[in-house]
């Protein structure tokens, strides 16, 4: 077995005997060769695990005397969770994350300390993980997804040994990070957007999409992906409909949002809807649409994904994808306020899907209700000539 995994195994298992209480706060571990011969592994995996757990708070190294478990933090001390930010763009997950998280932790009885990354990568990690332990936090909620797994602040909060959430997350970044997350299925969620626009009667659907620094995919497909599920919706599968545009956190996001719609807007054959990356490129979407004197959803619907807070007050109400970031907020301000209900150290890491909604608002409307209203309209004006 390779050196490492062997490594985690008795790291893993020698965490769960401390949390268990299989070895009582204040006793004396057994010796480092006893323990390699137990786990039978080499004496230097022993001592590596031994220092992990050391760094971790969790042993006491007593020169002359031993290896001892330190004494554990009782149940009855109010959770003190830290909040690591990644990000502070309007789009990032967190921002709506947060608000439902403080929330609920203090409704649970609990404070939150925010910080950011920054300040955990900028220092030794040794000293890191002492000063962490030293603050009194009970959990930690790691504010960020698409991981590599050589992130400086995964290896201290691994060596922290306290139960670590991803608030927002993708089944990926569980099993690299080693740390039980939330999210919605993405790619599911981004297909419920575009049939619940051909549900709505709209086959010429235009998709807007953006692609991160680096990264292939765009909410869970590729590009091609994306105009393969046209097709497979029943949509019109024409290559154009799919246009790729700069993310609202990008200085030139404007005018490549622009340049896109102008592509779109001048096909013989106009979209019918337009499906955005994201509720703030649907914002973008809005206002270019009202300069050019585009009349939504009469001439052109528009959906956005996410659910950012303030779609609903758009004129006319901005239909989404919601993958409910309060629900998430609120999970894990109570799953981090009881870890002894999950956080053992031989557990494995999981990942939780929260359900998206679909929110139909006035920026779409159904084919029938659009026949309904020219129908009413030609009444009306009948009876005036009428009169």
């Amino acid at each position: 077995m390779h050196t490492a995994l062997k490594k985690e195994q008795v790291l893993s298992e020698l965490r769960h005997r401390l949390k268990s209480g299989e070895i009582p706060p204040g006793s004396k571990l057994k010796s480092g060769v006893e323990l390699a011969r137990e786990f039978q592994v080499s004496h230097i995996t022993i001592r590596s695990v031994l220092r992990e757990l050391s760094l971790s708070g969790e042993l006491e190294v007593v020169h002359g005397r031993g290896t001892f478990a330190t004494e554990a933090r009782t149940s009855h001390h109010p959770p003190h969770l830290l909040v690591i930010r990644l990000g502070a763009n309007v789009e990032y997950p967190g921002q709506y994350i947060m608000p439902e998280f403080v929330a609920r932790t203090s409704e649970l009885g609990g404070k939150v300390t925010e910080i950011n990354v920054q300040f955990l990568r900028n220092n030794p990690t040794h000293a890191m993980v002492t000063r962490l332990r030293n603050a009194g936090y009970t959990g930690v909620l790691l504010d960020g997804d698409y991981y590599t797994g050589d992130e400086p602040e995964l290896k201290i909060l691994r060596r922290l040994g306290l139960p670590v959430l991803l608030g927002h997350a993708h089944r990926e970044d569980v099993e690299i990070t080693g740390f039980p997350g939330f999210g919605c299925s993405i790619a599911r969620a981004w297909r419920a957007g575009l049939e619940t626009l051909r549900q709505a009667g709209m086959k010429r659907v235009a998709l807007l999409l953006c692609f991160s620094d680096g990264t292939t995919t765009s909410r869970g497909r590729t590009l091609e992906e994306h105009r393969n599920l046209l097709e497979e919706c029943g949509a019109d599968p024409d290559p154009e409909l799919v246009q790729v545009c700069k993310n609202v956190s990008d200085p030139e996001s404007g005018r490549s949002i622009g340049n896109a719609l102008e592509r779109l807007l001048a096909r013989k054959e106009r979209p019918e809807a337009i499906y955005c990356f994201s509720d703030f490129i649907a914002l973008e979407v809005y206002r270019i649409l009202k300069r050019k004197k585009l009349h939504i959803p009469d001439d052109v619907a528009v959906m956005g994904f996410c659910g950012y807070p303030g779609g609903a007050l758009l004129k006319p109400p901005l239909a989404t994808v919601d993958e409910d970031y309060a629900a998430i907020g609120r999970a894990a301000a109570e799953k981090l306020c009881a870890p002894e209900q999950w956080f053992h150290g031989s557990s494995p890491a999981v990942w939780q899907e929260i359900p998206y909604k679909i929110c139909i608002r006035g920026s779409i409307r159904r084919k029938t209700e659009n026949k309904q209203a020219e129908k009413a309209t030609v009444i009306k004006t009948k009876n005036r000539k009428g009169l």
